[in-house]
């Protein structure tokens, strides 16, 4: 079974139109309405809970990460700092 396409006639915002071409670039797609269908495809398995693999690489994942550990850092000094005051 084919998927249909059907044409639309749409006006975006300059911010919306700077990531349409920013994801067409990345994504290697040469039409607009393909990444258009791609970001849709993407919205909807996220919608619906469904795991997308590519939607964290490893650079996002170590920011997290990174993160945390942060805040755990941080945490762990002002225990410690109330601890230093109970004393």
């Amino acid at each position: 079974m084919t998927a249909s396409k059907h044409r639309r006639m749409i006006s975006l915002s300059e911010e919306a139109d700077e990531y349409l071409q920013e994801h067409m670039k990345k994504r290697g797609y040469r039409f607009p309405g393909d990444a258009s269908a791609d970001i849709i495809r993407r919205y909807e398995k996220l919608k619906h809970n469904e795991p997308d693999e590519t939607f964290l690489d490893a650079a996002t994942i170590d920011a997290i990460g990174q993160a945390y550990l942060k805040k755990a850092s941080g945490f762990y000094h002002y225990l410690d700092n109330q601890l230093s005051e109970v004393k």
